[in-house]
């Protein structure tokens, strides 16, 4: 089965570059490959982006009229969060959260309108670790006027003081920064699945993306021939989507413009 796909409508791929908080230049990621699955089981971060509403539907009788393909389950300690993905046969995702022991909302995506080939940005906190250097020179300056008697009183504290500024700035840094991964709508362009991988975690949790590529892709058999029903299919998930607080009303309108200009091509 061939996904009719609009490239000209596709958004930038990027990861950051300097000179911004979160830069972007373009790219885009290579065709998913094969991961071992029991070295996915060990991966430790992941952050769901959005915290919706419940989707219509979704509760957990409807696990029994599906048919469980994979169940994966990412932790991160540092942030007290477990994510829980399950993928269906049928072609549907569903991903719920669990923040410190309150379990967020749940949300569901089916797959056939996505795009297989996810985007990735990496997010450095530059400013923040800009803030240690400066902290930690200031701190080394000082300790080298301290060596003088005369001086000592004065700025032995400084460095200190600057030391430990330096340190926390380094640590927040680190746990500030991320990789954050989306998948988009198929025609309209719009992201979907957002997930954020903590510093440290991305080549784990990267392993997670070939598995939902997969998945995606195995979903396109369900697509039919007839192009413009399909069309009309994915502009009613965006206005689900939308509904569930995944999509903003802006992003919504924006998709379905941009589905509309596909009807051209078609009709």
């Amino acid at each position: 089965m061939t996904i009719f796909t609009a490239p000209a409508l596709a958004p930038p791929y990027s990861v950051a570059i300097p000179g911004t908080k979160f830069g972007s230049a373009e790219l885009r990621m290579n065709q998913p490959h094969a991961v071992d699955f029991q070295d996915m089981e060990q991966a430790e971060h992941c952050v769901l982006e959005t915290e919706p509403t419940l989707v219509e539907g979704d509760d957990s009788s409807e696990d029994t009229a599906r048919t469980i393909s994979k169940k994966i389950e990412i932790r991160d300690r540092a942030r007290g969060t477990a994510t829980q993905f399950v993928l269906y046969e049928q072609g549907v995702l569903r991903v719920s959260q669990q923040r410190r022991k309150k379990r967020s909302k749940t949300l569901q995506f089916n797959l056939r309108y996505l795009d297989p080939v996810p985007s990735m940005t990496r997010h450095p906190a530059k400013r923040i670790f800009h803030i240690a250097l400066g902290a930690a020179g200031a701190a080394a300056a000082a300790g080298l006027l301290a060596q003088f008697d005369v001086l000592r009183g004065y700025t032995l504290p400084s460095a200190i003081g600057l030391g430990t500024t330096g340190l926390i700035a380094l640590l927040l840094g680190v746990y500030l920064t991320h990789q954050r991964f989306v998948f988009y709508t198929l025609h309209g362009r719009l992201p979907a699945i957002r997930l954020t991988a903590g510093f440290g975690y991305g080549r784990r949790f990267q392993a997670l993306l070939p598995i939902l590529s997969r998945a995606i892709e195995e979903s396109a058999d369900t697509i039919g021939d007839d192009t413009t029903v399909f069309l009309r299919q994915e502009m009613r998930e965006h206005y689900r989507l939308r509904s569930n607080g995944v999509l903003t009303p802006e992003q919504c309108n924006q998709g379905t413009e941009r589905i509309l200009a596909q009807f051209d091509d078609h009709l």
